[in-house]
C-alpha cells in the first residue's frame, strides 16, 4: 500500500499556488504592498522600512539603519487619499483638529477600512463620514489599525500579487471588530441623557452653559459629557465656596476651555460668543459688567437649562447685540 505522504500519491494532485514575493521594492505601493508594474513617477517616494535585519542588530546591541525603500502608491491608494483630502476639505473643524497630521490620519483611518472590505461600499462609506461627529470617530477608531496594517510599517522589502496580503489574521481581525462597532454606531438612535453624577449630587447641568441634557447616542453617552471637572464657582463669576463643585462640560463647553486653556471667566465668554454665533474683534476687550456667569455660579441647588444659556436671560442677547453695533464683536459662522 503507498503511504498517503510519498511522491507517488501526491503527483496528480493540485498544488495551492501561493502569490510569489517579488523583491523589486521600486514597484510595491507603500500602503497595501501590491507590486505595481507601471508606476506613476508622480507618486515615488522613499519610505524607511526597519527589516528583520535592522531588528536583529538592534537585538544584538549592534547600531543599525533602516533600509531606504523606493516605493509608490497604487492607483487605489491613490484614490484613497484623495477621498481623505476631499473629506477635509468639506469637515475644516476636523481639519482643524488634526492639523498638520490629518490627512495621513484620516487616510489610514480609511485605508483600515479599506483592509475590512467596507471601502468598497460607497453607501456605508457616506455614512460613516456625513458629520464631523463621524469623521472624527471614524479617525479615533480606524486610523491606528490602518497605520498598523500599512506595508511599509511592517518591516517587509517584498510586495505581493494581491492587496493587503501580508496583514496578519489577529490584525484583520481587530480591524472588522472595529467595523463592526462603528457600523452599529449608524443604527443607534439619539436619547436624552444627563450629565455623569448628576443623580449622585453633582452638577445636573453643562457647568457652563447650564443644558441638562444631550441628545446622543447610547455608546457615546459617557464621551459626550467628557471627564469629571472641579472648580471653585468664584472663578466663573459667582461666589467662593469651601468645596470644589464636581460636574462635566457639554461638547461645545469643553472646546472653548480647551482653546484658552483653563476653566475661567475666559473659557466662559469664548463658549457663550461660539454659542450665538460671535467672536471678538481682534484689539477689543470685553467688559459684561459682571453680568457673565456660568450656570454653576449660580445658587446650589439651581434647575438645569432646557436650552443652553437660558440662565443669563433676554438682557444677554441685548447687551450682544449692543456689543456687535459698537464693533466689539463680529458674526462668524458656526463651526
Amino acid at each position: 500500500m503507498t503511504d498517503a505522504l510519498t511522491p507517488a500519491a501526491t503527483a496528480g494532485a493540485p498544488r495551492k499556488r501561493r502569490p510569489a514575493p517579488v523583491t523589486v521594492a521600486a514597484t510595491v505601493c507603500r500602503v497595501c504592498g501590491k507590486i505595481v508594474k507601471r508606476p506613476d513617477p508622480s507618486r515615488a517616494e522613499t519610505v524607511l522600512v526597519y527589516g528583520p535585519e535592522f531588528r536583529s542588530a538592534q537585538a544584538r546591541g549592534v547600531p543599525a539603519s533602516p533600509a531606504e525603500v523606493a516605493a509608490t502608491r497604487c492607483d487605489e491608494c491613490a484614490d484613497r487619499r484623495r477621498l481623505a483630502a476631499s473629506l477635509l476639505a468639506q469637515h475644516p473643524r476636523v481639519q482643524r483638529a488634526h492639523g498638520s497630521v490629518a490627512l495621513d490620519r484620516l487616510d489610514a483611518a480609511l485605508a483600515a477600512l479599506d483592509v475590512g472590505g467596507v471601502l468598497r461600499r460607497g453607501r456605508l462609506v457616506n455614512d460613516l463620514t456625513a458629520t464631523d461627529d463621524d469623521l472624527a470617530e471614524l479617525i479615533l477608531r480606524m486610523a491606528a489599525l490602518g497605520a498598523l496594517a500599512s506595508w511599509s510599517s511592517r518591516g517587509q522589502l517584498e510586495g505581493a500579487t494581491k492587496r493587503w496580503a501580508h496583514v496578519r489574521a489577529d490584525l484583520l481581525a481587530d480591524v472588522r471588530a472595529e467595523q463592526t462597532r462603528l457600523v452599529r454606531r449608524l443604527v443607534e438612535f439619539p436619547f436624552p441623557f444627563t450629565p455623569p453624577g448628576a443623580d449622585a449630587g453633582e452638577c445636573a447641568g453643562c457647568m457652563f452653559c447650564g443644558v441638562g441634557t444631550l441628545m446622543v447616542r447610547e455608546s457615546e453617552a459617557l464621551a459626550a459629557w467628557g471627564e469629571q471637572r472641579r472648580v471653585d464657582p468664584s472663578v466663573l463669576g459667582g461666589r467662593h465656596r469651601p468645596q470644589p463643585i464636581a460636574g462635566h462640560l457639554c461638547p461645545p463647553c469643553r472646546r472653548a476651555v480647551e482653546q484658552v486653556g483653563a476653566m475661567g471667566i475666559p473659557a466662559v465668554q469664548r463658549a457663550l460668543l461660539r454659542h450665538f454665533g460671535y467672536t471678538v474683534t481682534l484689539g477689543r476687550a470685553l467688559d459684561f459688567h459682571g453680568s457673565l456667569r456660568a450656570w454653576v455660579a449660580l445658587k446650589s441647588g439651581t434647575p438645569a437649562n432646557r436650552t443652553p444659556w437660558a440662565h443669563m436671560g433676554p438682557s444677554m442677547k441685548e447687551q450682544l447685540l449692543d456689543l456687535e453695533r459698537r464693533g466689539f464683536i463680529v458674526k462668524v459662522a458656526r463651526a
